[in-house]
């Protein structure tokens, strides 16, 4: 008993491995087997009835109260107890014994047979669809349209006829499920992106479709996953990227169908029956957004005009094509267009690095350059307008129709408008800085003008040669009066304190309108092209000649310039360029001129008496301030010393004693103790020398003033 007893608690088992305890209890001849919580599962109840010849009639009564595992397909036929695929076999040995203690001489077998109930069933199971615009992005998956919802994951209902046993799991045919998914030749029906995707078995009761590589092996890279709930019997379909979709008419995604046959299994191991349900998954798609910045000026370099992919959808989606006129699709990559790359400053170039790449699209209108239309694959749009939009003044307006597609060939379209307006008058006026002298085409010059030093390359003047760049004309704009072709609309104004000289054109000094601004002749200005699609007028052959003997010692001449432009434009007509330039006048130390008048040249004076004052005065010729007097005196003959304000000076090493205008009336003589005779002092500035002559006599307090020059 023991060893049978040992046997079915090793062997049966039940609810899908639970373990059965077998006892016998001899007072009731019972054999019972119960589970873990001493529920009976299997009992065996002997039964000794005496018969009339003394004999006995042995039954036994086999009662099963719970499934038991049918789990050894395989066959056990060892030992008491038996397992061959459906059947359970027990041999229980029985004997009996009298009641004088004897039993009988051989045991008798009891076999008892527990067949295997119905298997599972599965009536039906729910078909079930997923939408690719609801994956959340997750790894190198990419997020649907709408990531935010949850319809990327459904669950269907399995109902089955459970039979004699309870279901344990269900199981998905891997094998059976990539074939049912593929097409006669074996190629999988089931693709992302153009790779194929198999199922795998990930061993834990779930399932995966992954992508394979180049030899046909799977990866680790999920497109959708499989799970079942055991429990409430329903299985989940979960899509994680993005699934190829067929097209309908190449306009718009259709959706996929995957075909998953899952069957159940029992507690003993049993699989139901086979049943296929179908999961749908709908495709999701791109959407393109048209594009319309606000208006571009020409010349206003790189714009950022928006992008242009509003969604790309779980499949990805990139800029593919452009329509032409007719509407045919120029794909972007096949057609002539050249590839830039612009990094995060604006900045275009031939060369990668860390720059994006842009197909660069010509807009033209009617053979001419409007600009370039930059297009990278992720949808950015970027615009250059040409600097000078030779268009007549009027603004440009033209629609590009894009085509995005996703990775399963699914496209929207959208349009970019780009608005260009001509800049209209764009003048700038360079004034500029002049410089000369102040005798600089002046006619009137003296004796006393030093012209030393003067270059000789401004007999008429000192040039005035100012820009006005105009920008590209392409509403006629001009500087010529109408009203008097002869002159332009060119002034010239002069500061507050006034021009302090004129102005001349060929010789002649310019005309001024009742403000006093010097008007500038049309000829004065010449047109000259830029070589890049602007123009300037340029000034020529005007001069400034200074007042005579000025200088700006005070501070330049600062003038304004004013242009009022002439437009084929009536709203741009009129408007007034101001500008400004400045002159600088260099001052010329003119010969200045002894003023006899206030200067004795001979003095007397007595041995040995007080110092005589000097009286000697020099006039200048500017008195602009730009001129200084400096006086230089030297003791030629006689001996003595010179003082200033009553203190004695001494000359430099070459004997000249150098004297400020303002102390000049401070100097005095003072001839040598002891001495008499006649002293000669030079005395000069930048004016021809004189001489002062001093005679010391020896008569004292006699003192005569007499006239004399060198």
């Amino acid at each position: 008993m023991d060893d049978l007893i040992t046997e079915l608690n090793t062997e049966i088992t039940t609810e899908g491995g639970g373990s059965v305890e077998f006892s016998f209890d001899p007072e009731n001849n019972t054999l019972t087997g119960v589970d873990a919580n001493g529920n009976p599962v299997l009992d065996f109840h002997l039964i000794a009835t005496p018969t009339e010849n003394g004999g006995v009639d042995i039954s036994v009564d086999m009662t099963q109260y719970q499934p038991i595992d049918h789990v050894d397909g395989a066959g056990d036929t060892d030992g008491y107890v038996h397992n061959d695929g459906d059947n359970i076999t027990i041999n229980i040995p029985i004997q009996i014994q009298d009641t004088d203690g004897d039993y009988m001489d051989e045991s008798i077998d009891f076999n008892g047979t527990i067949t295997d109930g119905k298997d599972l069933e599965i009536d039906s199971a729910d078909n079930i669809s997923v939408n690719e615009s609801d994956i959340d992005k997750g790894g190198d998956n990419h997020a649907g349209s709408t990531p935010g919802q949850s319809g990327e994951s459904a669950t269907g209902t399995i109902t089955i006829d459970s039979g004699s046993d309870e279901v344990n799991h269900y199981e998905i045919d891997v094998n059976a499920f990539n074939e049912k998914n593929s097409d006669s030749e074996g190629n999988s029906n089931i693709t992302s992106g153009g790779t194929d995707v198999i199922l795998v078995d990930n061993g834990d009761g779930t399932y995966s479709g992954v992508l394979v590589d180049d030899n046909g092996n799977p990866t680790d890279d999920d497109v959708f996953k499989i799970s079942f709930d055991n429990t409430n019997g329903s299985y989940t379909f979960e899509v994680t990227g993005a699934i190829d979709q067929p097209l309908d008419n190449g306009n718009g995604g259709q959706s996929t169908n995957i075909v998953i046959p899952i069957h159940g299994v029992d507690d003993d191991g049993d699989s139901s029956n086979t049943i296929d349900v179908n999961v749908t998954v709908n495709d999701d798609v791109p959407t393109a957004q048209d594009v319309s910045g606000e208006a571009i000026e020409e010349g206003s370099g790189l714009q950022d005009l928006g992008n242009i992919i509003a969604n790309e959808g779980a499949d990805g989606a990139t800029v593919t094509g452009i329509k032409d006129s007719n509407g045919n699709v120029i794909e972007l990559k096949d057609g002539d267009y050249d590839t830039v790359y612009i990094d995060s400053d604006g900045n275009i170039s031939d060369t990668g690095d860390a720059a994006e790449a842009y197909y660069a699209v010509p807009v033209t209108d009617g053979g001419e350059s409007i600009g370039t239309l930059y297009v990278s694959e992720n949808g950015d749009i970027k615009f250059e307008p040409v600097d000078n939009l030779d268009h007549d003044g009027k603004d440009y307006s033209g629609d590009f129709e894009f085509v995005i597609t996703d990775g399963d060939g699914d496209t929207d379209t959208a349009e970019v408008t780009v608005n260009v307006t001509d800049e209209g008058p764009s003048w700038e006026i360079n004034g500029g800085s002049y410089s000369g002298h102040e005798e600089d085409g002046r006619t009137d010059t003296t004796g006393l003008d030093n012209l030393d030093g003067v270059p000789d390359e401004t007999p008429n003047g000192i040039p005035i040669e100012m820009q006005l760049n105009v920008g590209d004309r392409d509403e006629g704009e001009t500087i010529i009066n109408p009203d008097n072709p002869e002159q332009s609309t060119v002034v010239i104004t002069p500061p507050e304190g006034g021009a302090h000289g004129e102005f001349m054109y060929d010789g002649e000094p310019l005309e001024t309108d009742a403000d006093g601004n010097f008007i500038i002749p049309a000829d004065a200005f010449s047109l000259v092209d830029n070589g890049d699609g602007t123009y300037s007028y340029e000034l020529s052959g005007v001069t400034f000649v200074p007042d005579s003997d000025f200088s700006t010692v005070d501070g330049n001449l600062e003038f304004g310039v004013q242009a009022e432009v002439i437009d084929n434009d009536s709203e741009q007509s009129g408007q007034t360029i101001n500008g400004n330039f400045n002159i600088t006048v260099e001052g010329v130390a003119d010969t200045p001129t002894w003023d006899m008048d206030n200067t004795d040249l001979y003095y007397e004076t007595g041995e040995d008496s007080d110092n005589v004052k000097l009286n000697i005065d020099v006039d200048l010729n500017d008195n602009d301030g730009s001129e200084t007097l400096e006086y230089h005196l030297e003791i030629k003959e006689g001996e003595g010393d010179i003082y200033v304000d009553g203190v004695k000076i001494e000359p430099d090493e070459n004997g000249v004693y150098t004297i400020s205008a303002d102390d000049i009336d401070k100097v005095e003589v003072d001839p040598a103790d002891d001495w008499s005779g006649e002293m000669q002092i030079d005395a000069w500035e930048p004016v021809p020398k004189v001489a002062i002559r001093l005679m010391a006599k020896k008569q004292p307090n006699l003192i005569t003033k007499r006239l004399s020059s060198m």
